[in-house]
């Protein structure tokens, strides 16, 4: 394709996606869609095809490509992905998360600052979002313990409600997908638990100090303008850990791939890096082998239930595998277009844009996407490749920033503002469950 063409094409793709987010239609179905008739365009107009191992037809390497795209993915961030939500799932079979978080919870009663309180919970929103990399099991712990202590504090509803979804939006921690894929499209020979301590935390303290100051502010604001009516709202009291029917320490299982993932690292021992997934699978190693010797039941009955982490890992392989080959396969059939290469000759080299600009205007972008989906991972691999290919072609130094930026930016936009993610959907009928006006 000429540039000019390959530019329009380009376009016209970004369009259609936008205009089928806009219509709602099914995600995955869309990508696979507009990727594989561009890429069959595409092979039609170059003569070749994009897939690696070409099959000798350019219009068949389209759906080679497909083949090559899950292959890699379910052997990257996929699999990363499963590894977490099976530990998640096995946590919240053993109710160890919901102990974890009622010991939490408990001592933040005894606080009479309401406002104090609401500051607190944004902040231990992000410490659970690294301990249990998952938002939806997150909000739901919070709701759970936190929300009811808040409104005991007669915090409004809404206020309580918006300082739990706030953290969650954060996904610059050492167990997380999305800033271990920005790393990788960035070529940084760098860990993710070492890109972590040394960028991503001190960014995220700001960040956090921020929403704390921030969101206590404008809560105190708009509580002024709020009659709160509590007469018929008898507030939920925290649980007695010892309800939960288990021993204490279970309460300390979740943050074992914390600790496993920053303790097993470069920053640690020289020579030892464990990786996310590897992690998981130790981490439900050590549990699973507390559960044997602690659980008081047959020895048969305790050893089925370890199954509750592969079940687990099954149960996210549709909705999280399956987006995230799809817009892999999305972006490389926008990349055989050719017009993302004269875009970013254009906007960088002929007009100069400056790449810092450009970084904010991709962030924004995925952010949008985001909102649109209810799923930070369209934008992660659409626009996440477009990004490094920018920074990367331009010679800029701007790396870490490019990872501090689309990593933490896009992703607090697109989640506090998303009206589809399965977290902030879970968070109003949560919400909705507590009538307190």
């Amino acid at each position: 394709m000429s540039g000019a063409v390959s530019v329009i094409f380009a376009l016209l793709m970004l369009a259609i996606l936008v205009w089928a987010i806009i219509k709602k239609l099914q995600p995955v179905m869309v990508l696979w869609v507009i990727g594989t008739v561009a890429l069959i365009i595409a092979g039609l107009v170059n003569g070749s095809g994009v897939a690696a191992a070409s099959s000798g037809n350019a219009v068949l390497d389209a759906f080679e490509y497909f083949k090559e795209c899950m292959g890699s993915q379910f052997s990257g961030n996929a699999l990363l992905i499963m590894s977490v939500m099976g530990y998640v799932g096995y946590m919240n079979y053993l109710k160890a998360g919901d102990l974890f978080s009622v010991y939490v919870a408990r001592p933040l009663k005894k606080l009479k600052a309401k406002y104090l309180l609401i500051g607190l919970v944004v902040f231990l929103d992000w410490i659970f979002v690294m301990i249990l990399p998952s938002g939806i099991a997150t909000i739901a712990l919070l709701f759970g313990t936190l929300y009811p202590i808040m409104i005991y504090l007669d915090v409004n509803k809404m206020t309580a409600g918006a300082a739990i979804i706030i953290g969650v939006g954060i996904f610059a921690t050492p167990a997380n997908f999305f800033p271990a894929q920005v790393i990788q499209d960035l070529q940084m020979d760098i860990s993710l638990a070492e890109a972590f301590m040394l960028y991503m935390l001190p960014v995220t303290l700001i960040t956090e100090a921020f929403f704390v100051l921030a969101y206590v502010l404008q809560a105190r604001y708009l509580d002024k303008k709020t009659v709160i009516r509590n007469e018929d709202h008898k507030p939920q009291e925290i649980p007695d850990p010892k309800s939960f029917g288990i021993p204490g320490y279970y309460a300390l299982l979740p943050l074992i791939p914390f600790g496993a993932i920053m303790g097993f690292s470069k920053l640690v021992f020289e020579d030892i890096a464990i990786s996310v997934v590897a992690a998981n699978l130790l981490s439900f190693t050590i549990a699973f082998i507390v559960r044997l010797l602690s659980a008081k039941q047959s020895f048969k009955e305790t050893f089925n239930e370890g199954f509750t982490f592969f079940k687990a890992i099954g149960d996210s392989v549709a909705p999280v595998a399956m987006i995230i080959i799809a817009g892999t396969f999305f972006a490389g059939a926008l990349t055989a277009t050719g017009g993302l290469e004269v875009i970013i000759d254009v906007l960088i080299n002929q007009i100069s844009m400056p790449i810092s600009v450009f970084i904010i205007f991709a962030s924004v972008l995925a952010a949008l996407m985001y909102a649109a989906t209810g799923s930070a991972f369209l934008g992660l691999y659409s626009i996440g490749p477009l990004l490094a290919q920018a920074v990367l072609s331009s010679g800029s130094d701007l790396v870490i920033p490019a990872l501090l930026v689309f990593t933490i930016s896009s992703n607090i936009l697109g989640a506090s503002i998303s009206p589809i993610s399965a977290a902030n959907m879970f968070a109003v009928s949560a919400a909705a469950s507590f009538i307190i006006f």
